[in-house]
């Protein structure tokens, strides 16, 4: 057992080594605080190659769904081939919705925002040349939302039931993000585009070809021509009257 789990890890450090080679040789879009990689279909045939043979380790649990090149790489469409695209940048908030999560995370959030308060209120009084009346007035303030703060963390914990029912959320604050748009033609000719969030995390992957939106609308065309057409000789074909 201790081999096979050596050879395994083994094989991810080899499948890490060889993605980071392929991406070696390319230039990365440093957009926000992301890396995007733009390959053509032959780069991405290899990256499939590396995949295929992580493949055979992945039993659908997630203790092996790290037998994928998406543990290393941010696919953003390996369905499709991109043809253009934009980049944008977006605020987007992490969030919470699942209670038991939330749960979870109340007494960390709670005792964050008392030091936080405590901070804000020792920074004030330190850069600021207040009264006595004016150094109470604000210790009164702070003491009344750490108070009010303190009631709330109590409620929910002792009184859990009353906010089940999606009543509470986490949301962080807002950080800048980038966020990419991407044009492919789908089986039926037509355009479509498809918008994503980039991974900050992983290097981030788009198939490209400037010239598949041209090939598969030319395709297209010739295709509707010839289900209505007649073959006259070799490759010449003549519309049905």
């Amino acid at each position: 057992m201790k081999e096979q789990q050596t050879t395994k890890r083994d094989l991810l450090l080899t499948a890490k080594d060889e993605i980071e080679k392929i991406l070696q040789g390319l230039m990365p879009i440093k957009f926000v605080k992301s890396d995007l990689y733009i390959v053509n279909q032959h780069i991405y045939s290899k990256l499939l190659e590396i995949d295929a043979i992580l493949l055979p380790h992945k039993k659908g649990t997630k203790k092996t769904n790290i037998y994928s090149i998406d543990t290393f790489v941010n696919i953003l469409n390996p369905m499709e081939l991109s043809f253009t695209y934009t980049l944008t940048p977006v605020l987007k908030r992490k969030q919470i919705s699942d209670f038991s999560k939330i749960q979870l995370s109340l007494a960390r959030e709670y005792s964050i925002s008392t030091k936080m308060l405590n901070q804000e209120f020792e920074e004030y009084v330190k850069n600021n040349d207040l009264s006595e009346f004016q150094y109470d007035d604000k210790l009164k303030e702070l003491n009344s939302k750490l108070e009010l703060e303190k009631q709330y963390f109590e409620g929910i914990n002792n009184n859990p039931d009353m906010y089940m029912d999606n009543k509470l959320k986490i949301a962080t604050q807002p950080v800048l993000h980038g966020q990419i748009r991407y044009y492919y033609i789908n089986p039926n000719g037509e355009k479509e585009d498809m918008q994503k969030h980039l991974s900050s995390e992983l290097p981030n992957i788009l198939i490209f070809d400037e010239n598949s939106d041209a090939k598969k609308r030319k395709d297209n065309k010739i295709d509707a021509f010839l289900k209505d057409s007649i073959r006259i000789f070799g490759n010449v074909y003549m519309k049905k009257d």
